[in-house]
């Protein structure tokens, strides 16, 4: 009995020492940023042996793995089937199979092993993959060993890094690279449609939206901040209002304005802000930053560690000094820490207002992304460039001799929407495109007082042509002002489509157009000719263009050349249709007289002689 109970107490103390055996030879690798959707893997390289009381470790590697006739791939990989071919990274001891470290840097050996891992040459999967859904996972209950950390997708042949995990080890995803995956990206949004060429009416709504992968290291270096520098054409007039900052799903805010093309204006007091909520009142409280540099100039910067001061200053270059707490505590920590998850995508959008300066021209808007992770901003070097167009319509009335003579004084109006009765024939019309009078006799521009946008702070074709086109919109009595309007509010009603060609080029130009088809009403025809009773068909957007060139100037007295999709519109003289009143009419008129006439007398005669003969 004494040795059945000696037994069972040696047995139950032979498997509390390989319990403790086991516990006492796994470990863990934690990943403390990962990068959100990435998969990690592990694989192992070398076993370890951990002597908790030195502390002390030791690597070692084998010809076979358990079964002598299962192959140790990454070990006939590195030295050879036999063990004596030479490793640039590592030496290998064959009596004792233990492995040290012979050269190389963390970054060339971690270059070394992920090709190898990469090219199929490993004895499987360490543990199973886990996709980083959250910034911090973790490998649990892995034996001891030297592990390489891989992840996928790898934008480099550079692995997460390399590190033995006894007992546990904690390791930070550096092998992540800023604007990686899709990379920096700026499109035209019209509605489920991303465009890097849109078509606009003067005075219509462009709308930005920007995206790009943001990570909190740059390789070894922490990344600090992001920033987008944008240039513009100067018919593009930007609302910064309407400016918001995404960092995954989060909006971002408030922002900080400053002015950095003027003097002492840096404080975040914008007097023309529509939107006082957009901008906080004092640097500490903002999330990202807006710097002004001129009217076709500005930045916004996004800082990605806490701890930091930023101050505005007049500098076209760098309109602000932003500093983070760089300082230590152990030599090694870095106080000031990344304020948001890595691998993240940002988005930031914003719109701007067409401004009539952007007829006769194709309208830029380019964005360059920098960041800064050590001492100079990096990134790409080509900016992300989008185009906005607007078109031009040019009319030609002439008359229907044989030198297609050009016609003065006729009226068109143009319109978006005809649509015919089918009974009678007439057409009726809808959706007025209104214009203005510029500088140039017969160019007219789109009147974008009526389109609606939010924010200010940009230019309308009224201003552009102040003094030009008073008289024209006052002339127009319809329709009738509210009683009691103020001459501005008048002048805000009274818009008009209607547009007569001048003496000499019988030529208009409407400047400022969308993309489409159009349709000219000849509400008034010259005179002696007849008016057009079906609606010109125009379309603009697609085909050849024709230049106009009668003389016309910019604001400035530079001569100016207008592209323009051309259309000629011939009017018939009268005399070709007699029921409109032309030579046949009288023709016909003086005949039947003539004949009315002879018959009066004929029966005055017959009436004569029968009144003799009784």
């Amino acid at each position: 009995m004494k040795r059945l109970f000696s037994f069972m107490m040696a047995l139950v103390l032979l498997l509390s020492m390989a319990v403790t055996a086991s516990a006492a030879t796994t470990g863990s690798i934690k990943i403390t940023n990962a990068a959100l959707n990435d998969t990690y893997s592990v694989y192992k390289i070398f076993d370890a042996k951990y002597v908790d009381s030195i502390p002390a470790v030791t690597y070692s590697i084998y010809p076979t793995i358990g079964d002598p006739a299962q192959e140790n791939k990454i070990f006939t990989y590195m030295f050879g089937a036999d063990g004596k071919s030479p490793n640039t990274f590592f030496t290998y001891d064959s009596l004792t199979g233990l492995v040290s470290r012979k050269a190389g840097t963390d970054k060339e050996i971690c270059e070394y092993l992920a090709g190898m891992i990469r090219a199929g040459v490993h004895n499987g999967k360490a543990a199973a993959d886990i996709k980083a859904t959250v910034q911090e996972i973790e490998f649990k209950d892995l034996p001891y060993g030297y592990y390489l950390i891989d992840k996928a997708p790898y934008s480099t042949d550079v692995a997460v890094t390399i590190d033995s995990n006894t007992p546990n080890v904690e390791v930070i995803d550096k092998n992540q690279s800023p604007n990686s995956g899709e990379g920096f990206d700026k499109k035209i949004v019209e509605g489920s449609d991303r465009l890097e060429m849109s078509d606009a009416f003067v005075g219509d709504t462009v709308d930005w939206e920007l995206t790009f992968n943001a990570t909190n290291y740059d390789g070894e270096n922490l990344v600090k901040y992001y920033t987008i520098r944008d240039k513009k054409s100067s018919a593009l007039w930007v609302e910064f209002n309407s400016i918001e900052v995404y960092v995954g799903t989060e909006k971002l805010g408030p922002g900080y304005y400053i002015n950095a093309g003027a003097p002492g204006i840096d404080t975040g007091d914008w007097t023309n802000a529509k939107v006082p909520a957009q901008w906080a009142a004092n640097s500490n409280e903002a999330a990202w930053y807006l710097i002004h540099y001129n009217y076709d100039e500005f930045e916004i910067v996004i800082p990605w560690l806490d701890d930091y001061t930023i101050t505005g200053k007049t500098d076209p270059i760098k309109g602000y000094d932003l500093t983070f707490d760089l300082s230590t505590t152990d030599g090694n920590t870095i106080l000031s820490e990344s304020k948001y998850a890595a691998s993240t995508k940002v988005t930031v959008k914003y719109s701007a207002a067409v401004g009539p300066g952007a007829a006769n021209t194709v309208s830029t808007n380019s964005a360059t992304l920098k960041w800064l992770a050590d001492k100079d901003p990096v990134g790409p070097e080509d900016p992300e460039v989008t185009q906005t167009k607007v078109y031009n319509l040019g009319i030609t009335k002439t008359a229907d001799d044989a030198a297609s003579s050009p016609l003065a004084g006729a009226t068109f109006k143009l319109w978006k929407t005809a649509v015919k009765d089918p009974v009678t024939g007439e057409y009726t019309y809808s959706d007025p495109v209104n214009v203005i009078p510029t500088n140039n006799e017969g160019v007219y521009i789109l009147d974008d007082i009526d389109i609606i946008i939010s924010g200010a702070n940009r230019q309308f074709s009224r201003e552009m042509y102040a003094g030009y086109w008073e008289s024209y919109i006052i002339a127009d009595p319809e329709p009738e002002a509210a009683a009691g309007a103020t001459d501005d509010e008048k002048k805000a009603q009274n818009r008009r489509n209607d547009m007569t060609t001048p003496p000499g080029s019988g030529q208009l130009v409407i400047l400022g157009l969308d993309s489409g088809t159009y349709y000219l009403e000849e509400s008034h025809a010259p005179t002696g000719y007849n008016r057009l009773t079906s609606p010109v068909t125009v379309t603009t957007g697609s085909g050849v263009t024709t230049d106009y060139n009668n003389g016309y100037t910019d604001l400035s007295g530079n001569p100016i050349t207008y592209k323009v999709y051309s259309v000629e519109v011939e009017n018939k003289s009268g005399k070709e249709l007699p029921s409109t009143g032309g030579e046949g009419t009288i023709m016909m008129i003086t005949f039947g007289t003539m004949v009315a006439i002879a018959f009066a007398v004929l029966m005055i005669t017959q009436k004569k002689m029968s009144v003799y003969h009784d």
